[in-house]
């Protein structure tokens, strides 16, 4: 199962958007455990390709980035956090979108894989001290 499949909102609107809706103002620090700056240039790379794509199939781009992991062998379930049904409506529409060999290669190239230390943990120092996130582990 994939947990934030839309990287928590930020495959779903544009790069300079992202910090400008409820759920950022919520994420406090987290967030930026997740998305830290040394990856900064290769995720806006890879959100920018998510709505290049988008703008040309004309859907959005949460069909998009649910389209590509769709295509994941590897994937039984994505677990999506719609806030309402028209997000629902949009997630299951993505199972009709079909992306192409050269399309999903412009999603993954700009990718940068992140080590597992970079993961937030509790026992490791790095969970959020303040915020939602701070009480989401027992």
């Amino acid at each position: 199962m994939v947990w934030s499949p839309l990287a928590r909102g930020r495959l779903a609107r544009p790069w300079d958007d992202a910090r400008a809706t409820a759920r950022a103002e919520t994420d406090g620090d987290y967030a930026d455990l997740l998305y830290p700056p040394s990856t900064e240039a290769a995720d806006r790379a890879v959100v920018d390709a998510v709505g290049t794509i988008a703008r040309a199939h004309g859907v959005s781009r949460a069909r998009i980035a649910l389209a590509w992991l769709h295509r994941q062998p590897v994937v039984a379930a994505p677990l999506v956090g719609a806030g309402s049904i028209a997000q629902i409506d949009d997630a299951v529409a993505s199972l009709d979108v079909e992306l192409t060999d050269d399309e999903v290669r412009a999603l993954e190239a700009p990718y940068t894989p992140r080590g597992t230390t970079s993961r937030a943990s509790p026992t490791n120092g790095s969970w959020p001290r303040s915020g939602p996130a701070s009480r989401a582990w027992p």
